[in-house]
């Protein structure tokens, strides 16, 4: 008997550890065959204007220009269509060596149950809930970030920040970074972090799960002024994935978080100062009206904050202590988050 539970508990461990691969090696894939095709690209473009495979950098950056020349915003048309096929590919491959099913997208049921059998929540009033707590986070950690980032600046170190910029305010221009933002990135993000490494984790435990899942969200931004955010908000849509196993729910919050950044950053692109002045205005106040949603969204959790639990769902018999173990110990986990501390420090030495 003692043997038998013995060996469950090493198939257990076996099948955490693999799961812990599968997402650390999914990761990897989708971020190198970024770099692949962004380089072929630029390959295929060098070879057929000078018939000849040459590797230089001028010619790299004549190709870039010719090819960036062609539409506008063409830069952010190339980055959303190459990451489609470094998702897929990378989904197929891991799919090779460890069979799942993603999170679907669609959930037959328009409640969630909370585990415990104490009520149901509507998935609407749910998003709506978190939908205020994701804009109220949205603020508080913008103004940390921006105070932290302007005290590290007085040390004369400069930190990688986003680039906004999305050339001229002309129809073009806007809606291809409108479907950049809030349509292919919140697809491709959430079908990469919610739907599957936060499936593939679910062994672990629920919470864990979504806080993995929300650290690597963070580390995908490659930045600290959008990492540190996103991985609040990635707590919020993984609970949110978690309640309703739907990832539907999670692209429209994901849609509407990037549609208020993007409305912020064409304010803030136009050159009027009427218009800017109208901008602090309306800051102001969406800034005091978020401010009582979700204080009002804060007290109605609390009231029934039973519909609202999550159990953790630890499907194992291993301890807490030695599922971790396997997950924090995984060679290509750590080889993973190595490619990102690497990652961030290439960007903080170009930066400075």
């Amino acid at each position: 008997m003692e043997n038998t539970f013995i060996d469950i508990k090493r198939m257990e461990r076996k099948n955490l550890r693999k799961a812990a691969s599968a997402v650390a090696i999914l990761m990897l894939l989708f971020l190198v065959f970024c770099i692949i095709y962004d380089f072929a690209l630029f390959y295929g473009i060098n070879l057929a204007f000078n018939d000849e495979f040459v590797f230089k950098k001028s010619y790299m950056h004549e190709a870039a220009k010719f090819f960036y020349s062609f539409l506008p915003n063409m830069k952010m048309i190339e980055n959303f269509t190459i990451q489609i096929l470094s998702l897929i590919t990378s989904f197929g491959i891991v799919q090779l060596f460890y069979k799942f099913r993603p999170m679907p997208l669609l959930s037959k049921k328009n409640t969630t149950e909370n585990n415990y059998g104490e009520g149901k929540t509507s998935i609407p009033k749910l998003v709506g809930c978190c939908f205020c707590v994701a804009m109220g986070i949205n603020l508080i950690t913008s103004m940390f970030i921006s105070a932290v980032t302007w005290l590290i600046k007085q040390l004369g170190i400069v930190l990688p920040e986003p680039n906004f910029d999305f050339g001229s305010n002309s129809f073009a221009n806007l809606l291809i970074y409108f479907l950049s933002l809030c349509v292919f990135a919140p697809l491709i993000e959430e079908f990469l972090l919610r739907g599957c490494v936060l499936k593939i984790l679910k062994p672990y435990g629920n919470w864990l799960a979504i806080f993995v899942s929300a650290f690597f969200f963070a580390l995908l931004h490659g930045n600290i002024g959008q990492g540190f955010g996103a991985f609040f908000i990635g707590v919020i849509f993984g609970f949110v994935a978690v309640k309703t196993n739907s990832i539907l729910p999670t692209i429209i919050l994901h849609s509407l978080n990037n549609f208020y950044s993007f409305l912020s950053v064409i304010i803030q692109n136009l050159n009027h100062k009427n218009t800017m002045t109208l901008f602090y205005v309306l800051s102001s106040i969406f800034t005091m009206a978020f401010i009582v949603i979700i204080v009002l969204t804060i007290v109605f959790i609390c009231v029934y904050r039973k519909k609202f639990k999550l159990n953790d769902n630890n499907t194992t018999s291993l301890t807490r202590k030695e599922s971790y173990a396997t997950l924090f110990t995984s060679v290509f986990i750590c080889l993973y988050l190595g490619y990102e501390v690497f990652r961030f420090v290439e960007q903080i030495v170009f930066s400075n």
